[in-house]
């Protein structure tokens, strides 16, 4: 169900994730999804999230590409998420289950023009903070992707980030802790409930 959705709304893109694990098969392979045991990643796994280098599609400037953690720029990319009013935004370890990236970063946007300012906002940061260039999509999407090699960044609209539900696709990864989680909380407690937590607010005055 998931291929043939994703291939109408992405044509196969390169740069839809779903479709990117299924077409990176080998003549005569079967296209079959493998997904390991129902199990967190082993210790070792974590041992080297700190350390692990980003594979930069394309360096501008220091500091070198060997210096870089991809969990760095997957956490820095998450907080520019959460500073321009995504929601629900994970960052998942999918290395045990894929060859292709680390890590994942999946937030909901409300709107076209907010999915726009958040993937420009992360496109400056892989540029001027880590010196690396994003692949993906260029202008926003319902599902709007950027590729910056070990970190993919996914930003949805709320309908199509149900319908796709990555989260349960890619199921046996493990959730990273972010720092701003506990502050979502404690705010969305002040918001009655449907109440969007101040999205629309933004929405209206951009």
């Amino acid at each position: 169900m998931y291929m043939n959705h994703c291939s109408s709304l992405c044509a196969s893109s390169a740069f839809c994730s779903p479709c990117r694990l299924s077409n990176s098969v080998h003549p005569g392979q079967s296209r079959q999804l493998s997904f390991p045991p129902s199990s967190n990643p082993t210790a070792l796994h974590f041992s080297a999230l700190n350390y692990t280098p980003l594979l930069c599609p394309g360096l501008i400037s220091a500091p070198p590409c060997s210096a870089v953690s991809s969990r760095a720029v997957a956490l820095a990319a998450a907080n520019v998420a959460n500073d321009m009013k995504a929601a629900d935004i994970k960052v998942l370890f999918v290395k045990p289950l894929v060859y292709w990236t680390r890590f994942f970063i999946i937030a909901t946007a409300f709107s076209r023009p907010q999915i726009d300012a958040i993937m420009t906002k992360i496109r400056d940061l892989g540029e001027k903070q880590f010196g690396t260039i994003a692949s993906g999509d260029l202008k926003p999407n319902s599902w709007t992707l950027l590729d910056f090699g070990d970190v993919v960044v996914h930003i949805f609209l709320p309908e199509q980030r149900e319908f796709y539900d990555l989260e349960t696709f890619y199921g046996n990864t493990t959730p990273i802790q972010l720092p701003f989680e506990n502050q979502q909380l404690q705010h969305s407690q002040n918001f009655e409930p449907g109440d969007r937590d101040g999205h629309n607010n933004w929405q209206m005055s951009r």
